[in-house]
């Protein structure tokens, strides 16, 4: 029986940028979606307990809470998720967004994943977070999520960066306002809508 390795370790792999033709693709991208299918992108934290996954469904009505979707599963030994000899690894629908990328009815779907016997995997953390904020249901948690990225010119240098050298130290940029101190605020502003 010839056994799977996965290709993490191999050369090269996924580290080349396929640049696609726009126009070739606007005429993809433009297509019609039939009017009553809703696509669904379940999305959930793999094996690395950081990168997310997702896998995408169709449905013919429009869910309007989690409850309304079924368990679903993939296969978790590609996700680090699970052995190879029970791979079975099971999504449960935890909360559903509208899609900013697909929009109309189109959703996202963040879900936990469960293994084979219906126990949570092991970077299943918000089944624990749940637990903790339920015993304390008198407490009001509060959550936060921070997303810190940055944006580089086509030569590889960050976004606003002098050519061959480098900005100020942060201190005025910062949290800061003006045009003279952030760069492509209407790209941010965009991001964050």
């Amino acid at each position: 029986m010839a056994t799977y390795h996965h290709p993490e370790g191999l050369p090269g792999m996924n580290t080349v940028p396929i640049a696609l033709h726009k126009a070739s693709m606007r005429k993809y991208e433009d297509l019609e979606v039939p009017c009553a299918a809703v696509l669904a992108a379940f999305v959930w934290v793999d094996g690395s307990g950081i990168n997310l996954r997702s896998k995408d469904r169709t449905f013919d009505f429009v869910p309007k809470v989690h409850k309304d979707l079924p368990i679903w599963y993939f296969d978790g030994f590609n996700t680090d998720q699970a052995t190879n000899d029970n791979a079975d690894t099971f999504l449960f629908p935890q909360v559903i967004y509208h899609c900013p990328f697909r929009r109309g009815s189109h959703i996202l779907v963040l879900a936990d994943t469960y293994q084979y016997n219906y126990q949570p995997t092991t970077t299943n953390y918000r089944k624990a977070c749940t637990e903790v904020c339920e015993r304390g249901e008198v407490e009001e948690p509060w959550f936060g999520f921070n997303q810190e990225f940055c944006l580089c010119t086509t030569d590889g240098r960050p976004l606003g960066w002098p050519p061959g050298g480098f900005p100020a130290p942060p201190g005025p940029y910062y949290c800061a306002v003006g045009a003279n101190k952030i760069v492509a605020r209407d790209l941010m502003e965009a991001f964050y809508r």
